[in-house]
């Protein structure tokens, strides 16, 4: 029973020896470690933000030319079907002159034949 009281007493010792009040010094050495770390997370939240207000702009830049580029296409298509609506009367009235001239060389070919048979 002896043993077991000393062990027991001398546990307790150890323990109460281990256990350690931090000095003012390390608590304060342990707070300005956590305010650093709290002082390099807001830098990153910082950066992250510049970042982020960066890509906007690029992306606002990026989508403003894109409308410039629509409102062009626009534009060329408009020109392109109004160039295709001219080819077509173009090629229309040339059908017509080539009828007009094929029925006038027929003409032409049948009062040859009149005269030349006479």
């Amino acid at each position: 029973m002896f043993i077991k009281y000393t062990v027991m007493a001398l546990s307790l010792i150890s323990i109460v020896a281990c256990t350690h009040v931090p000095s003012t010094g390390e608590k304060m050495i342990a707070h300005s470690e956590s305010t650093k770390q709290l002082g390099d997370e807001w830098r990153k939240g910082e950066k992250s933000v510049a970042n982020a207000a960066k890509i906007n702009k690029n992306g606002d830049k990026l989508i403003a030319n894109g409308h410039k580029n629509i409102d062009k296409g626009n534009k060329l298509v408009a020109k392109g079907e109004q160039q295709l609506s001219s080819g077509k009367l173009f090629i229309k009235q040339a059908k017509n002159q080539t009828q007009v001239g094929r029925a006038l060389q027929t003409k032409s070919e049948e009062k040859f034949e009149e005269k030349i048979s006479q």
